[in-house]
């Protein structure tokens, strides 16, 4: 990488100190590195944190930077990856909508899916982009499983 590439936000994070001094006055602190990541657009911030999972795991092999780098994986699976996939992923065509949701409930039924159907609604909702309330959606599904 060139040596701008390691600039994000406006702050330079090209040597190990840089990250110790933004984010480690005594621990390590997800707060602060998350505040600061969801300044950056979606692109840098992927390459900020791919940065700095590169960085942390080959400069530092205390417990508090391995639990540190657990929680930036976590936060990534969970809150990162759900504004990525709202950038990223197409929205269910409303014509498409009831179609989809009656094959998430057959795949409830069928015991593919494993959860609750305000669960499934949830998901439905924030991971597809699909844009009715939880109730409704959660309706959907019982109705579609007594058409079963």
């Amino acid at each position: 990488m060139a040596k701008e590439n390691y600039i994000f936000g406006g702050r330079k994070f090209i040597l190990p100190k840089d990250f110790e001094s933004e984010f480690r006055p005594t621990k390590w602190s997800i707060r602060k590195f998350i505040q600061f990541s969801n300044t950056l657009e979606l692109d840098e911030r992927a390459k900020f944190i791919s940065h700095t999972k590169h960085i942390l795991t080959t400069y530092y092999i205390d417990k508090d930077t391995s639990m540190f780098i657990s929680q930036i994986n976590h936060k990534e699976k969970v809150d990162f990856a759900s504004e990525y996939y709202e950038e990223h992923l197409k929205i269910i065509p409303n014509n498409k909508v009831n179609e989809f949701i009656e094959t998430m409930a057959l795949m409830k039924k069928k015991g593919i899916i494993k959860c609750g159907a305000t669960k499934l609604a949830e998901i439905i909702q924030n991971q597809f982009g699909i844009l009715l309330s939880i109730s409704t959606i959660k309706d959907r599904i019982y109705k579609t499983d007594d058409k079963l």
